[in-house]
């Protein structure tokens, strides 16, 4: 499809708005309608997000046209139409306020804020963001604020971000993660000595060897060898303090995390790789192995483990915590892993067994959005035409636009 054919579709949908519903075939007990099923019978991009805004202009309720206007800011997103996303978004915006709900509110804010610095517009993310009235879920909306800056590689937006925070130390911890995703030229040398004054002002072991390792991780993105080295000495001298089965699992793992996002030297991922399955392995309690495992999993996907991360989903419970995992794996995997559509298939099996159209949407949703983000287009469509809901098919419809 056309990008600028994508765009007028996007910012003229609600231009006549409900009059036209009767008319477009879209049902009003909140099965698929005739528009999105349509569609899916020859998917393309165009048909897609048509049948998206074609749902958009029949749905009754302003919270539900706003998730399906997301889905296809999202799309023109990914296809490069920053300015026509950030008037989607807003537009989006204004049919979750007409619902006269603070509640529904600011629960669209949450999602639609991030979405407004990946569309480039970080001065309205930042204004919505302070519409918040709840400190911690404000502070949350700001870290995603950050992590969308970080994909874009934009030093200043992530500070900006950072800074409104009223947990600072959030704020230090987040920006070292995300130097490690930002490319070297980013890596300044007064950047460097503001994580260096971080670290070394840590003093719990494992929040030391946490900071340790990814200062490595930094060197090693910029090529200096032998202070990496002497860090990963340093961070290997600091381990033995970390006390604690879980505590050893989860150092190790944030390690190897640190790592792979760094493009670190192989033998120092393989290295770490290692350690954090050896205490990894050790970990006994369902719940704090399931975390281990969310970690582990979505990297193994992406340097080659594949059996061993497909593996692991058999620590999730059935339902919500498989369908977290899945998509966090189809995320970092490659496209055309033979097992990932047979492992679609059972989970979205499992999904079939949950009560109520609505939440099995939802998980079916949660999948989805791994299985786009990876890229992996025929088991994204398949799970597409599963939605069970005329709302929840048309967002992932729009959704899948960009891969048709």
């Amino acid at each position: 499809m056309k990008p600028t054919a994508l765009a007028v579709l996007a910012l003229s949908a609600l231009g006549t708005a409900v009059q036209a519903a009767p008319q477009l075939g879209v049902t009003s007990d909140h099965a698929p309608n005739a528009e999105t099923v349509a569609c899916l019978d020859a998917p393309t991009a165009e048909c897609a997000i048509d049948a998206a805004l074609k749902t958009v202009i029949a749905e009754e309720l302003g919270i539900d046209r706003a998730r399906v206007l997301i889905g296809v800011a999202r799309s023109l997103i990914a296809t490069g139409q920053q300015e026509q996303a950030q008037q989607t978004l807003m537009l989006a915006m204004e049919e979750a306020r007409s619902v006269q709900l603070s509640l529904v509110t600011q629960g669209m804010i949450k999602t639609i804020a991030p979405l407004m610095v990946r569309a480039g517009d970080m001065a309205s993310a930042l204004a919505l963001t302070e519409e918040l009235t709840i400190e911690t879920i404000r502070d949350q909306v700001y870290l995603a604020l950050a992590d969308e800056a970080g994909r874009l590689g934009a030093y200043g937006d992530i500070k900006v971000a950072l800074s409104k925070l009223a947990n600072p130390a959030r704020g230090r911890w987040k920006m070292l993660d995300l130097m490690l995703t930002l490319p070297k030229e980013a890596l300044l040398p007064e950047r460097m000595s503001e994580a260096i004054a971080f670290v070394g002002g840590l003093e719990d072991p494992k929040e030391r060897y946490r900071g340790l390792v990814a200062l490595a991780a930094l060197n090693d993105k910029l090529g200096d060898t032998g202070t990496r080295d002497a860090l990963m000495v340093e961070a290997g001298e600091t381990f033995p303090a970390v006390f604690g089965i879980n505590d050893r699992a989860e150092a190790t793992a944030q390690a190897l995390k640190a790592l792979v996002a760094a493009g670190a030297d192989e033998t120092l991922v393989s290295a770490a790789y290692e350690l954090a399955l050896m205490h990894g392995g050790r970990v006994r309690s369902s719940e704090d192995r399931a975390d281990i495992d969310m970690t582990l999993g979505p990297v193994e996907a992406a340097n080659g483990h594949v059996d061993t991360a497909f593996k692991r989903i058999e620590g999730f419970d059935e339902g919500a915590g498989q369908a977290g995992y899945l998509a966090a794996v189809a995320s970092r995997l490659p496209q055309g892993s033979g097992q990932l559509a047979s492992a679609v298939d059972a989970v979205l099996d499992d999904i079939d067994e949950v009560d109520g159209a609505y939440d099995r949407d939802q998980l079916r949703l949660t999948l989805l959005d791994g299985l786009v983000a990876g890229g992996h287009k025929a088991p994204a469509e398949a799970l597409v035409k599963r939605i069970e809901d005329d709302d929840s098919q048309a967002l992932g419809l729009a959704l899948l636009a960009p891969m048709l």
